[in-house]
This record gives C-alpha cells, sequence and structure tokens, in this order.
C-alpha cells in the first residue's frame, strides 16, 4: 500500500530487476529514441497547489476529476472534495476523515452528483450522493470483494478490478448502476499481480497482466464483457520487452502505455484482437521510472519517478505518427504518481514521505493550465470492439501495491500503477 522504494530495504530486488531489464534490452535490436535538445511547445501556468494528509489504503489512490470537481480518496485521511471551476483559487467543499465512511477509502468512480467510493479494508463499495458536496450521504454498500483496486463507470455499469490475493485469482467485476444497491452481472477471473485496465464503450476490457518474475513477459488481455455473465478474451498482445505496464491513456486509434522500468510504449489498437507496437520511448535514467500517463494531444505526459530526486519529473514526449520525441520536462519536488488532463486542466500529483517510515503520507496536487495542445476529446475508434474514448480524454490507470482509484465520467479522466 504506497511503499516507497527503499535503497536499504529493497536494494536486491531493485537490483536484480535492474540488472534483468537491461540484460534483456541490450538484446533487443529496435533502438530506443533518442532524447534529442528540450523545446517547449506546450506552455503551463502554475496555478495552484492542494495539500492533503493521506496514509495507508489512500497514499496513492488516484483523485478523480468530474466536472468542476475534484476527488481526493486519503486512506486513513479519509476523503476530500474541491471544488475546481477556478483552479487559481480551489475550494476545499468537504473532508471527512475515515470515521465517516466507517472505514478506509480508496478508489473512487464519480459521474455527477453520483460516486462510488471503494473500501478497501471491508472489501466493500458505498454509494455516495454529492448532491450537496459539502455533506455528501452514503447509501447502500455493496460488493464482497477482498482487493478491490479500480472503479470505472461506463454507461450503466460500474467495472471493479480485484488483485490477486495468494490464494484466489483476481478479475473483473460488472455490477448494474440501474438499481439499488448496484446488482453484479457477472465477473472475469485471472491472475493479477499489479492490475490495471481499461474499459471502452463497447464493454471491451483492457486488462494489463504484470509480470510476476523477470523471466515472465508484460501485455495486455482484451476481454468482451458485453454479456457480463459470458465474458470472453478476443486478443492478446505480448510485449517485445521487459517492463511493467502501470498505466495506459488513449489518443485516437493509439494507446499509451506507461511501463515502469520500460518507459513508454505505443500502441496501434485500431484492432484490439491484433495490437502492434508503433515506438517505444526509453528514459534517460536507469533508476528512473514511468508511472502514470495523460494525453493532450499531440502531447504525452508521463509522470516519472525515481529514488534520486534529480530524476523525478513529469516528462513531455510528443507523437508524431506513431513515433515519440522528447518535448520538456517539468521538475517535481517528491515523487510523482498521477497525471490528469481535462480540457486546458492539468493536476499533476505527486506524493510524500514527511515522516520518514518508508510510507507516503502526504498528497500534493498541481493545477495547470495548458496551452499549446489540442484540447477537448481526441476522436477514437468507432468500430466494433474498437477503442473509443469515454467522456473524452480518458484515462484508466493501475497499482498493485500503489492503489489508484478511476474516473471516466464526462470532462473527467479515471485513475492506477506500481510495482
Amino acid at each position: 500500500m504506497g511503499r516507497l522504494f527503499e535503497i536499504t530495504c529493497n536494494a536486491g530486488l531493485a537490483v536484480a530487476r535492474l540488472g534483468m531489464a537491461i540484460a534483456a534490452w541490450s538484446l533487443l535490436a529496435t533502438p530506443a529514441v533518442a532524447a534529442p535538445a528540450p523545446a517547449a511547445p506546450v506552455s503551463w501556468e502554475f496555478l495552484a497547489e492542494i495539500k492533503e494528509q493521506a496514509w495507508a489504503w489512500g497514499s496513492e489512490a488516484d483523485p478523480a476529476l468530474d466536472g468542476n470537481r475534484l476527488y481526493i480518496p486519503l486512506g486513513g485521511g479519509g476523503l476530500a472534495v474541491y471544488d475546481v471551476a477556478d483552479p487559481s483559487n480551489p475550494e476545499r467543499l468537504f473532508h471527512g476523515d475515515d470515521s465517516y465512511f466507517g472505514s478506509q477509502p480508496g478508489a473512487i468512480a464519480v459521474r455527477g452528483n453520483v460516486g462510488y467510493l471503494a473500501l478497501p479494508p471491508d472489501g466493500q463499495i458505498v454509494e455516495l450522493d454529492f448532491s450537496d458536496p459539502s455533506n455528501p450521504r452514503l447509501g447502500a454498500r455493496f460488493a464482497n470483494i477482498e482487493l478491490i483496486e479500480q472503479l470505472s463507470l461506463v454507461g450503466n455499469r460500474l467495472y471493479v478490478v480485484e488483485s490477486s490475493n495468494g490464494s484466489a485469482p483476481g478479475g473483473v467485476s460488472v455490477f448494474d448502476t440501474t438499481v439499488t444497491p448496484p446488482a453484479l452481472l457477472g465477473a472475469y477471473y485471472v491472475d493479477l499481480l499489479d492490475p490495471g485496465f481499461f474499459v471502452t464503450e463497447n464493454h471491451q476490457v483492457l486488462l494489463a497482466r504484470t509480470p510476476a518474475t523477470g523471466d515472465d513477459t508484460p501485455g495486455i488481455q482484451v476481454v468482451d464483457m458485453a454479456t457480463p455473465s459470458s465474458p470472453q478474451v478476443v486478443g492478446n498482445w505480448t510485449s517485445k520487452r521487459p517492463g511493467n505496464i502501470t498505466d495506459m491513456a488513449v489518443a485516437g486509434t493509439q494507446l499509451m502505455c506507461s511501463a515502469y522500468w520500460g518507459g513508454l510504449w505505443v500502441l496501434d489498437a485500431t484492432d484490439l484482437a491484433n495490437m502492434k507496437a508503433l515506438d517505444y520511448y526509453d528514459l534517460d535514467a536507469v533508476e528512473a521510472h514511468a508511472d502514470a500517463v495523460a494525453v493532450w494531444s499531440p502531447y504525452v505526459i508521463l509522470a516519472r519517478s525515481a529514488p534520486s530526486s534529480s530524476n523525478r519529473q513529469f516528462e513531455v514526449v510528443r507523437i508524431d505518427a506513431g513515433k515519440v520525441e522528447y518535448e520538456d520536462r517539468i521538475a517535481a519536488e517528491r515523487w510523482p504518481t498521477s497525471v490528469h488532463v481535462a480540457g486546458d486542466l492539468a493536476v499533476l500529483g505527486d506524493s510524500a514521505d514527511v515522516d520518514g517510515d518508508g510510507w507516503f503520507d502526504e498528497k500534493h496536487l498541481r493545477l495547470y493550465r495548458v496551452s499549446g495542445g489540442v484540447s477537448g476529446p481526441v476522436p477514437g475508434l468507432g468500430a466494433a470492439g474498437a477503442l473509443v474514448l469515454v467522456g473524452g480524454l480518458a484515462t484508466v490507470l493501475l497499482r498493485g501495491s500503489r492503489r489508484r482509484a478511476v474516473s471516466l465520467a464526462p470532462a473527467a479522466r479515471g485513475a492506477g500503477h506500481g510495482w
């Protein structure tokens, strides 16, 4: 749950993974994309910063941005809701600690005044009514899922991803939100180490399959859940490079994957049953890893973390005909964990270990006005079974050891990641 990389405790694991990554990459014929001298076609205007105490299940649970409201799950710190209609002066509308919800909040999905909040310690989800955001009303509790990782609202369905717990597989459960409490429609179970997913409006579910060992190959499994009671695997993409897909974002017919040690992977997702790699972008420091990704077409923003502060930043690249070119960087004072872009508003999230115990306990969200790219939704793929944007530029994140949240409501993008 948000454990920091600590050289003293995890040196062996980190060195082993780095060694495997370097050895594998040295055998690959495809060269990495070189980073040219920085240019800055995208303009970033800093507006404000939000700081909240967060720990345990909420230490890295991703915020959900829906309309003019920003919802921030804080685990033991509860949940905070901000009005960002004026992003230069965000107004806190609500804060309730974990006692308000009866458990620690984790992943959250919101559309309009209706929200669904995961309570991972209880294995449940609670309905929330945000008609009065200063006093959200608790509704029915439902689900019985041990390790809830992420939530996504698509149409009248709520998709819930759970990770494997060692004795049981994880998978995706689908609930009907037209009834109260939401009713289970079906589920697809599969062994997931660090689950992440993206759901198209046609109910095709993309699951990032994370390697359990250095010998495994990362990839993406595509599951057709149009009929939730009878899910069908319709595609599998396997990477030729080592990595850990920590996040996905859509740009037209292309799928952007932040791949941890692997940097950024760009896939042609025109046909989900037969996705193809278009390009790879390696980070310029061995210790650096890509944790999250978002799109400001034709640019892509990576949340880039590393043990050393000099390598922590938000990296901006340009995608041109499927090829990646370096553009610019935004310094990060802490560990970058999330990126959200909606309209011309960008929310860059990073976390800090203030008390030095090796766990994140403080969450910072910096708000920027972005210009220079193409504002608004990028058209997705319209064919059956193809990727389409749900409510605009949407990103679905993943996190195994780090809990994240998802909102795919209009004018929002969702949220996980983690090694």
